[in-house]
């Protein structure tokens, strides 16, 4: 149950939501071209060394992977369920 957020409805209703926000991939795209934009915009005007650009590079490429991950272990395991549960009776 730590997955889940439980919220309480105004008719009495008790919701429980996977916690899962991710970033993606159209928001992660943008985001990484505007990184390496800016990081070659700055190795164009010798801001940068060579090697600090390549561990930009490097770094949106192992992000990349790790969203290529993350899909396939979502393929394998499905996020949970949304679950309705009834009105609980007063006392």
């Amino acid at each position: 149950m730590r997955n889940v957020v439980r919220r309480r409805r105004a008719d009495g209703i008790t919701e429980l939501r996977p916690i899962d926000e991710r970033l993606e991939r159209p928001g992660w795209y943008l985001g990484a071209f505007t990184v390496l934009l800016f990081a070659c915009a700055l190795f164009v005007s010798t801001a940068i060394p060579p090697t600090l650009l390549a561990a930009v590079i490097a770094a949106a490429l192992s992000g990349e992977l790790c969203m290529t991950c993350r899909d396939l272990l979502d393929h394998r395991r499905p996020p949970a369920q949304i679950v309705v549960l009834a009105r609980a009776r007063a006392r």
